[in-house]
Formats: structure tokens, sequence, C-alpha cells
């Protein structure tokens, strides 16, 4: 997803889930800063988000960014907006 617009902030909504694919807990966010500019890439590390080291992979749900200028957009996630492992590292091999 691109967007002409300046991310002032993005909220990213997940839930965790245990290696047999299972849901441990409530859903989570965490809300990553910017500024990330127009067809830019942003890149947010979050530490501790669980109290349990039981949590292999997480779902996320949806992302809600606010632009600089004020506006809002929220993006449910689905497969559509999803990449999975292999196509993560074609594209970072593109990107090298």
């Amino acid at each position: 997803m691109q967007s002409q617009k300046t991310i002032k902030y993005i909220t990213f909504n997940f839930f965790g889930k245990n290696p047999v694919d299972d849901r441990v807990g409530a859903n989570v966010s965490r809300k990553g800063i910017g500024p990330v500019e127009s067809l830019g890439t942003g890149k947010w590390s979050f530490d501790n988000v669980w109290l349990t080291d039981v949590i292999e992979t997480l779902k996320l749900l949806s992302v809600n960014i606010i632009y600089m200028d004020g506006t809002a957009k929220t993006i449910p996630i689905t497969d559509k907006y999803w990449l999975d492992q292999e196509d993560l590292d074609n594209f970072n091999d593109i990107m090298d």
C-alpha cells in the first residue's frame, strides 16, 4: 500500500499465536511514530509486547494511519495485504 501523504503515526493492531496456532490473550496495539514520507518506508521494533514466551507468531488485524495533515485511515489486514516469508525475501533481494 502506498500513499501520497506523509504519515505521522501508524498503529498496528494484532494478537499473538502459540506454536499450535492458537490465539493467546487479547488484541494488542503498538504505535509507530513517523514521519514516513510519501512513498517511503518505515521500520519499528516493539519489545516486551507479551508477558509470556509462548507467542511464536502474530496475526495483524488492522493498521490505523494518521497523516501529517490530520486525516486518518484504518486498513483492515486481509490476505490481499499480507506477504509470506518467501515474498518478503524476494522483495528484499530486489531492494539490495
